[in-house]
Order: C-alpha cells, then structure tokens, then sequence
C-alpha cells in the first residue's frame, strides 16, 4: 500500500499519539510500531458513538439508539468505521505492542 508515508516515518521516535477519529488504518498502526525505540508508547484517540448509561437507561427504540445506526450505516457506506475504538487495543497487540490498554 503507498500512501506517502513511508518516507517520513523513517526515525525512530520514543512517543506516538494518533487520533483518526473515523477510520484507522491498520498499516499505519503497523509502521508507527516498527518504529518506535525499545520501551517506547504510542497512545490511541477514537470517537465512539455509541452512548452508554451507568443504568442502562437507553432504550433500544428511542431517537439516540436510531441516530447512532444510522451513524454507522452512513460511515459504512462510504468505507468508513465509526468502530475502530472497539479494536483498536488488537490492532495494537497484532502491530506489536507487548502491553496494551482500552479505556472505553
């Protein structure tokens, strides 16, 4: 895949921080990575849409719940993910990293 990163991401760097917010792409987490010195940390930024509720108090038909499919569906249609917070913590152990947190 080119993107016209490859030539910038030749220096090794100690901390990476990203935010994409839609779509994450699973290369760049790769390439971030290979190329952070021993011991280094990238730390990860995505939106996520979907509302929570300490009580569950959300219903499953109300205007939020359609608003937030239809979110996705929009996303979706265009080749985008508004789900890459959901993922992001494996994308992080496949790219490489030993120790990987999610906070969601």
């Amino acid at each position: 895949m080119h993107t016209g990163l490859e030539t910038s991401l030749l220096q090794v760097y100690e901390y990476v921080v990203i935010d994409l917010e839609l779509k994450v792409c699973h290369w760049l987490i790769s390439v971030m990575c290979s190329n952070l010195i021993p011991g280094g940390y990238v730390e990860a930024k995505e939106t996520d849409v979907y509302t929570r509720s300490d009580d569950d108090s959300i219903p499953e038909d109300s205007h939020l719940r359609a608003w937030e499919k239809r979110m996705y569906e929009s996303c979706a249609s265009i080749g985008q993910s508004l789900a890459a917070a959901e993922h992001m913590k494996q994308w992080m152990e496949e790219a490489g990293l030993s120790t990987s947190k999610s906070d969601i």
